[in-house]
């Protein structure tokens, strides 16, 4: 199906927008195909930061957690703050660039995304760390669109397809690098490197902009900005977002979770209707005329949705519960970037001979398969976590390119640049939603799975009756506190639990007992050395029971306690896997063969 203009001012527009994408590189100082090479490669390499930074802090959440002090639902606002604001103000900052000038606003849009990594790095404490990642998300809102208009203007027509290719595929790729960089940065320089590695590559876009792009003299759009649109994006979306992150706190059925689920729906609604009269809409609703435009939509959020679920909380897993380090955590989860890397380009390849329909569908497929292994995981069997993470990111990458392309195939100059801006925004609200649910799920579980680890371990303590109270009194105190951390392999347990002190005490209290008891008070040294030996032979025999019941209770309660919290993880991934099949409908919304597309 070919979307066609629907106005003289739609022709207008888009015949500017071509003229304007045919003479992109030759408006730009470094004009010709090295200045061109350049030109994508920045742009790639701004998307790159902006995308990265969406998962680079999920492996280190825990040592950021430590570092600043705080619990994993409120250090997931940094997570949170970043992606709302990124995905609400992508295009009518986009909008603003165009009015202002696209090169110009890009260069500041870098500035301010770098302020806010230098900011983040140096964070002293969580408020601190969100006001600087909303300083990032602002900077990125700029960088991202600017990033894909500059982008396809600077590509002749006939590479255009390959230039949308690689603008799409360095979303994904660097959505799913983020972990393995945040592991490998966080292990060897500390959490506060997942912000400064942003410093030198941002630097190198930044100083190719200032010699490649059109700064003075660059053409400009004449168009109103959609406030209203955007102030109701806004507010749907960080209702929507709120709602899922506090549903576990504060009751799902909560008069406080279903105002805003309501708020979140009449400003969806009011959105819509805004955007109908708007003389410059924030979204051109005819792209979502386009049945193959909706498909791209519906599938690129279902995408990123599930991609985010495994690169947020595989990396949580293995540190917090598992007791691994980054590094290896990094490592883990390595196959997920490494397939999406390797299947992407060929997907693209076999878009044309197979059509959109059987290669999302064996991404739905894959991903489902990645999902089901993950649900029945067992975290020391390293060949089926790297297998369930090899089909996830097999699964991404047969769905990323084909949609990169699809989602662009039938527009032409003006819609073309904005169907990127909006499949872009909507990846976005995927990687929202899935930071939102999948955290929040995950919280709800551990709480639950943490009630039931403090009784279980109540109840086998209180059997140990044939210890001391006071042995059980501090077996309860330590276990209670590990549990509480979630630490349940964090360190090694001591065999030990009586100190060489402890022993000599007990031997002398013993043994001067039994000698008032027996009135040896007046006994030569030899028999009361005698006693003193008899009484250590005792006392030895004790603190080995003592030390076998206790290493087997903590054995007991370590197996059950790890038991729980890891079913806290894998039942999120079972119930993904029961889910992601219902994405296999959306296949029918694209045609059986490739669409030609205008170049």
């Amino acid at each position: 199906m070919k979307l066609h203009m629907e106005s003289d001012r739609g022709e207008a527009a888009a015949a500017a927008a071509n003229t304007t994408n045919t003479a992109g590189t030759a408006n730009m100082p470094g004009a010709g195909r090295h200045g061109t090479i350049l030109v994508i490669g920045a742009m790639c390499l701004g998307i790159f930061l902006c995308m990265l930074d969406t998962t680079i802090m999920n492996i280190a959440l825990p040592a950021i957690q430590t570092g600043l002090d705080t619990d994993l639902n409120s250090l997931s606002w940094a997570l949170n703050v970043y992606t709302i604001l990124f995905a609400a103000l992508s295009i009518p900052l986009g909008r603003v660039a165009e009015i202002v000038g696209m090169h110009r606003t890009y260069i500041v849009g870098l500035a301010v995304f770098l302020a806010g990594s230098l900011g983040s790095g140096l964070a002293w404490g969580l408020a601190p760390l969100i006001a600087f990642r909303a300083m990032q998300s602002l900077g990125a809102a700029i960088v991202f669109p600017s990033s894909m208009t500059i982008g396809i203007s600077s590509a002749s027509l006939q590479s255009r397809t390959g230039v949308i290719a690689a603008l799409g595929v360095t979303q994904g790729l660097a959505s799913a690098l983020g972990p393995v960089i945040g592991g490998v940065l966080t292990q060897y320089l500390g959490w506060r490197w997942v912000f400064f590695v942003n410093l030198p590559l941002g630097l190198l876009a930044l100083a190719i902009c200032l010699t490649q792009l059109r700064i003075k003299g660059e053409p400009k759009v004449k168009a109103g900005i959609d406030w209203v649109g955007s102030l109701l994006l806004m507010a749907s979306l960080f209702s929507l977002v709120l709602a899922f992150i506090q549903g576990s706190a504060w009751g799902w059925a909560s008069p406080a979770i279903i105002a805003l689920f309501i708020v979140a729906a009449i400003g969806l609604v009011a959105f819509v209707a805004a955007e109908r009269r708007a003389c410059s809409p924030m979204i051109d609703l005819r792209l979502f005329a386009n049945r193959q435009f909706v498909g791209s939509s519906i599938v690129i959020l279902v995408g990123y949705f599930f991609l985010v679920g495994v690169t947020v909380l595989l990396p949580t897993f293995f540190t917090k519960i598992q007791g691994t380090s980054e590094l290896k955590a990094a490592l883990l989860v390595t196959p997920v970037s490494l397939l999406i890397f390797l299947v992407t380009p060929i997907s693209g390849l076999l878009l044309a001979k197979i059509g959109p329909r059987v290669l999302l569908a064996a991404g739905f497929a894959a991903l489902s398969g990645g999902y089901l292994l993950l649900g029945r995981m067992d975290p020391t069997n390293l060949a089926q976590v790297i297998t369930a993470g090899a089909l996830v990111g097999a699964g991404f990458g047969m769905i990323v390119a084909p949609l990169t392309i699809l989602s662009a195939a039938d527009f032409t100059g003006e819609l073309l640049t904005a169907s990127q801006s909006v499949i872009g925004v909507i990846g976005r609200i995927g990687i929202v939603l899935a930071v939102a649910v999948f955290v929040t799920t995950l919280t709800g579980n551990i709480a639950t799975q943490r009630t039931a680890a403090i009784e279980g371990t109540k109840a086998t303590v209180a059997s140990l009756t044939s210890l001391p109270q006071q042995t059980r009194d501090i077996l309860l105190k330590e276990s209670l506190a590990s549990i509480e951390s979630g630490a349940t392999k964090a360190a090694a347990t001591p065999t030990n639990h009586v100190t060489p002190a402890q022993r000599q005490q007990l031997i002398d209290a013993n043994t001067r007992k039994v000698i008032v008891e027996q009135h040896l008070e007046q006994a030569p040294e030899s028999v009361k050395s005698q006693v003193a030996a008899q009484i250590a032979t005792q006392v030895d025999k004790e603190i080995k029971h003592t030390n076998e019941t206790v290493n087997a209770a903590i054995a007991t309660i370590k197996t059950q306690t790890t038991t729980r919290f890891e079913a806290a993880f894998t039942s999120i991934y079972s119930i993904g896997a029961c889910v992601i099949p219902f994405g296999l409908t959306t296949v029918f919304l694209f045609p059986r063969k490739k669409a030609s597309g205008k170049q």
